[in-house]
């Protein structure tokens, strides 16, 4: 009787069966589990409704599955970008999602904050090494200005002068000040669809891919400040969370 209910569910959800075994033949792992990373849980008296779950929405990286009490985990990242966090777990089961969007993945662990003078550039490491096709500033707080003696100079990423209207002076480079991103400026520059007072900053469309290795120093600085020019009467400080979409 179990045997012709399994034939019958192949027979009528076959996109469901497909579902099941996408997620979980391309990588699982027994008495091991992703922590800190799940966005989502709920119970589910079948590992096999959790691997359906886990392939619905391109969103979800991975799964834990509890086999003690049936507990599902729906995970926004995978073990082998966040190696730190996976750990065993006699009781579990992970599952990675072949079928995921790729998503942005946060390169830095606090704050990245860049002031607008003095050297003051904002350091962080990279935890996984790659292959980057996008990378993205999103502004968590403060602001930077060329000009401390006029309020309209403020910006989140340049400066708000009319003589600057629109263009970005934030540079990320290596740890020996090399200018990585935007490609091939050096001066303040242009992105479509941003300016120095959007919320957030995506340099995209590289030519190649840009490779990061892991551990390794990136930096960001405002532009003046990194060429040591011009910085007098600047001012300010602005931080910043560094999100890449690796290939």
């Amino acid at each position: 009787m179990a045997a012709m209910r399994i034939i019958l569910s192949l027979l009528l959800f076959p996109s469901v069966t497909s579902a099941v075994e996408s997620c979980r033949n391309v990588y699982s792992q027994s008495g091991y589990a992703l922590v800190d990373h799940a966005y989502k849980s709920f119970f589910t008296g079948r590992l096999a409704s959790c691997y359906m779950s886990c392939n619905s929405q391109p969103t979800r990286q991975s799964l834990n599955y509890n086999l003690a009490d049936k507990t599902c985990e729906l995970n926004n990242d995978t073990n082998y970008f966040r190696p730190k966090y996976f750990v065993k777990k006699p009781a579990f089961v992970y599952a990675e999602n072949p079928d995921s969007e790729t998503p942005w993945r946060m390169l830095n662990s606090v704050p990245v904050c860049f002031g607008a003078k003095d050297n003051q550039f904002g350091r962080f490491q990279v935890e996984v090494g790659g292959s980057i096709q996008a990378v993205k500033l999103v502004h968590l707080s403060g602001q930077v200005t060329c000009d401390h003696r006029r309020v309209e100079a403020w910006s989140k990423w340049g400066c708000g002068l009319p003589s600057f209207v629109l263009r970005i002076s934030v540079f990320l480079t290596d740890e020996y000040d090399f200018i990585v991103l935007p490609m091939g400026q050096s001066s303040p520059y242009t992105i479509p669809g941003y300016d120095d007072q959007s919320s957030e900053i995506i340099f995209s469309g590289f030519p190649k891919p840009l490779p990061v290795s892991s551990g390794q120093e990136l930096r960001l600085w405002y532009e003046e400040d990194l060429r040591n020019a011009s910085e007098n009467d600047n001012n300010g400080t602005s931080c910043t969370d560094v999100f890449a979409k690796y290939l």
